[in-house]
């Protein structure tokens, strides 16, 4: 009988619970990233309107009010209901063979912000606010967010695929580790 190469870190097959475990870990490390981007650009956004108004608000409530905003502008909805289409879009992009962080990126920058924009079309809006229709709200949520969105998407992937998909180098003479084929 020959001895086993495997090493400690390698995946038996059949066995997906590290994968998928590594899988949750790595989509809840996106989300925070993703949300600090999206708390620190409102926050400076903010603080450039301020300023240029000659308004003093404390930086405490300017951060107080940018996560209140990541809450009920439909950002953190967002990211909460982009775990399907992810797992989906990670799956398809394993598929093809696209598993570089140019394309993880790419794609989440993309869902996230067509999501992104879609849910904070759906949020409830200020009463001093004129209705408007779900076609206008997205259309107005892409002219001001939509870079926001965007770079916050494109973090998210990066962050994922460093968390999850980044090959490590194997030991001296020792044998590699296998990736996790497929996500969440």
């Amino acid at each position: 009988m020959k001895p086993s190469t495997a090493s400690r870190t390698d995946t038996p097959a059949g066995n997906t619970a590290p994968c998928l475990a590594r899988s949750v870990f790595a989509y809840i490390a996106a989300v925070v990233a993703a949300s600090a981007i999206f708390v620190v650009w409102f926050y400076v956004r903010n603080a450039f309107i301020d300023a240029s108004y000659h308004i003093n608000v404390s930086a405490k409530f300017q951060l107080g009010f940018a996560l209140v905003f990541l809450v009920v502008n439909g950002f953190l909805p967002a990211l909460i209901l982009m775990a399907l289409p992810w797992a989906m879009l990670v799956a398809w992009l394993n598929f093809l063979k696209c598993t570089g962080w140019p394309h993880f990126s790419l794609s989440a920058a993309v869902l996230l912000a067509l999501l992104a924009c879609a849910t904070t079309s759906l949020a409830p809006e200020p009463l001093f606010i004129e209705t408007q229709t779900f076609t206008q709200a997205y259309v107005t949520a892409i002219a001001r967010q939509g870079p926001c969105f965007f770079v916050a998407g494109a973090a998210f992937g990066w962050v994922f695929w460093m968390a999850v998909r980044r090959r490590e180098k194997p030991p001296r003479g020792g044998p590699t580790r296998q990736e996790c084929p497929t996500s969440i």
